[in-house]
């Protein structure tokens, strides 16, 4: 490495002492002598001025709370299309979706059509172009009733049994690892790491914070410890608007990984960057205008409450809220992004994954270092979000209204 720069004072400050002639020429003569050395590191350090001719570079070289980010191209998604007509197969239902390290993808879904009946846990590799049925219907051990969350931590799928109050666990090739009793299911699971889960309540009570904060704990066991403090004032004040709505008040978006929590406020789009003890790290955010929905969701939601007027009984105040609410669909901002939407991928990045009119945004972040914005053609795809190693997987609703309403997307992060 090149010697520290010492400061010196200019050559034409009439107060600083006078540099000799000869001192000159022995400066010269060691830039000279030395020139090859920096070369050398200008040629390891920067880059060529064909590489990435469409990716400048994202950002600057930062120092926040011991991590050090550096200038690196942008991150990219890259479509992975499957073959012999698996990503058109009509799905009945869709209650959840995965993706492993390995890129495979668990879907909760009831059979596929024209496939054989009686099993809900289909696991679809792109790789292959193979589809496995597992997990027949049914109440007994490694069987699923039907209402099915699944998660994935590295190459194991975690499936959230609702009724039967249990974790089934599978390989991402369809073998059954074997099942956990799940003593409660009062919660919302977040996330697998291992041999823990991190989970998060239903509701929040402004009145006892610390209830409503997410926490990490071993699988099986009811209790564990807090990811956030009950003090924190972002979290406080996200918790205090929500109060002010009517009806259970909702937590808002957290996203977890081994070592980060983040909190956002998906309206602002500002989000609370947090170690897992819940140490405030850094704020991440983009300056962006309110967000309304389209002309699609405006009609969609129009349609679905005016078949609510309809069928009102006039026995409560419903249908004087929900006629006011007609006249102001249009003008009635939305978040830019729900709980699902906040991910890690596997250099760390966090990726915002959100909507905007008909059209999924990408957003990455490196630190507080914006990375730039990938648009997804993927329209509406709610929860059904997941993100693990470098593949990402979204269930998009069918605009082509084909006998199939989902479609599921698989993509590879690339860089």
């Amino acid at each position: 490495m090149p010697p520290p720069l010492v400061r010196r004072p200019p050559i034409f400050d009439n107060s600083a002492p006078r540099i000799s002639r000869a001192s000159i020429q022995s400066h010269f003569w060691n830039f000279r002598n030395f020139s090859w050395c920096y070369a050398a590191v200008a040629m390891v350090f920067l880059p060529s001025a064909g590489s990435h001719p469409s990716l400048p570079p994202a950002g600057s070289i930062r120092q926040i709370a011991g991590e050090r980010y550096a200038m690196a191209p942008k991150p990219q998604l890259r479509r992975v299309w499957f073959k012999g007509g698996l990503d058109t197969i009509a799905w009945k239902s869709l209650w959840g979706i995965a993706v492993s390290r390995n890129g495979r993808i668990a879907i909760a879904s009831d059979v596929a059509t024209g496939r054989k009946e009686g099993f809900v846990l289909q696991i679809l590799s792109a790789s292959s172009d193979t589809l496995i049925s597992v997990a027949r219907r049914g109440m007994g051990p490694g069987e699923l009733s039907g209402d099915n969350i699944p998660f994935a931590s590295g190459d194991t799928f975690h499936i959230v049994e609702l009724r039967r109050k249990a974790l089934v666990r599978y390989s991402d090739a369809g073998k059954c690892l074997g099942e956990t009793p799940a003593r409660s299911m009062s919660e919302i699971v977040l996330a697998f790491h291992g041999d823990s889960m991190d989970v998060q309540p239903l509701s929040i009570d402004p009145r006892l914070p610390a209830r409503g904060l997410p926490n990490r704990r071993r699988i099986g066991d009811t209790t564990g410890r807090a990811l956030l403090q009950a003090s924190d004032s972002f979290l406080g004040r996200l918790v205090r608007e929500r109060a002010a709505q009517p009806g259970v008040i909702p937590p808002p978006a957290f996203g977890v990984s081994a070592t980060r929590v983040v909190v956002g406020d998906g309206r602002a789009y500002r989000i609370g960057v947090y170690d897992n003890r819940g140490k405030f790290l850094l704020f991440i955010g983009r300056k962006l205008p309110p967000n309304f929905r389209s002309r699609t969701e405006v009609a969609t939601l129009r349609k679905s409450l005016e078949a609510i007027l309809k069928d009102d009984r006039g026995t409560t105040d419903v249908p004087r809220k929900l006629r006011s609410r007609l006249d102001t669909l249009e003008r009635e901002t939305v978040s830019y992004f729900g709980p699902p939407g906040l991910r890690f991928d596997v250099a760390g990045r966090l990726w915002v994954l959100g909507e905007v009119g008909d059209s999924t945004f990408a957003d990455a972040f490196a630190g507080s270092t914006f990375l730039g914005r990938q648009m997804l053609d993927c329209a509406r795809p709610g929860k059904r979000i997941a993100m693990e190693g470098k593949w990402l997987v979204l269930s998009c609703e069918n605009v082509a209204h084909d006998g199939a309403p989902f479609r599921v997307q698989l993509y590879a992060i690339d860089n």
